[in-house]
């Protein structure tokens, strides 16, 4: 006989086999693990952005370091509703009035709106600092790894096509043709 469960004891479900193996942490213990993770994945995306802006012809550290700073910045702006949306949450789940729901709404909304301000700026100084407006290809490159455009979500900087690789010759070239411009 399989069970899902551990054999029900007299104080009714035995241990959870799963909870032994994780380690017991203090609060302070895991907001360190946390913010240890934050960093090695900070770290990893990092690694990432630069290894596709190399392979696609940007090997400048300059310019990839404004291109790093900017995805930093936006990751961090990209966190500051997440308190707005959690308390959202409780609201609902707690059957808050009508009232304190639009309270809520609407600072996620204003939050949006200066997120979106910020990131309208942002993308000016960025363009200032590397002219990425006047260069297609590194435009291009910006755009699919979800620095700029309006999908902005950083994927860490990687992507992979059809034919493997990065899409800049290691590794295959994929499928997709380029339209040929207007001459």
């Amino acid at each position: 006989v399989l069970r899902a469960q551990p054999d029900a004891g007299i104080m009714g479900k035995g241990d959870n086999p799963i909870d032994n193996q994780r380690p017991k942490m203090t609060p302070e213990q895991r907001q360190a693990a946390r913010e240890k993770r934050h960093q090695e994945m900070q770290a990893r995306r990092e690694t990432n952005l630069r290894e596709t802006l190399t392979a696609a012809g940007f090997p400048d550290k300059i310019l990839q370091d404004a291109v790093i700073a900017f995805s930093d910045a936006q990751n961090k702006e990209r966190g500051d509703n997440h308190d707005n949306i959690r308390q959202l949450n409780q609201a609902v789940r707690n059957n808050a009035t009508d009232a304190e729901i639009a309270v809520i709404l609407k600072a996620i909304s204003d939050q949006a709106q200066a997120d979106k301000d910020q990131r309208t700026k942002a993308l000016k100084e960025l363009d200032a600092k590397i002219g990425y407006t006047t260069k297609p290809r590194l435009e291009a490159v910006l755009t699919i790894a979800g620095i700029i455009g309006e999908n902005g979500g950083n994927n860490g900087g990687r992507w992979q096509n059809k034919g493997g690789g990065n899409g800049f010759g290691r590794g295959g070239q994929g499928n997709a043709k380029a339209p040929k411009a207007d001459a």
